[in-house]
């Protein structure tokens, strides 16, 4: 496909030159000029994403044993 660069030029990127659609879509954003942030490595991530649903988790626990307290008592 054809894309024209910020400067001008025009360029051609073809989907099937890139190994996935984020290398490809990676690719036109920076054609365009856009500046793109490295993020953290996948492994973080998931990491990361674990451990605020674990944290969700344990909360809705302690929320859920409060509110069924009065239930246990009868």
């Amino acid at each position: 496909m054809l894309f024209q660069k910020h400067t001008g030029r025009v360029v051609v990127l073809n989907r099937f030159d890139y190994v996935n659609d984020v290398e490809y879509y990676t690719a036109i954003l920076r054609t365009k000029g856009v500046q793109i942030k490295a993020t953290s490595e996948p492994d973080t991530r998931v990491l990361a994403a674990l451990k605020n649903k674990m944290a969700a988790s344990n909360t809705n626990t302690k929320t859920n044993t409060k509110t069924n307290s009065h239930l246990r008592n009868k």
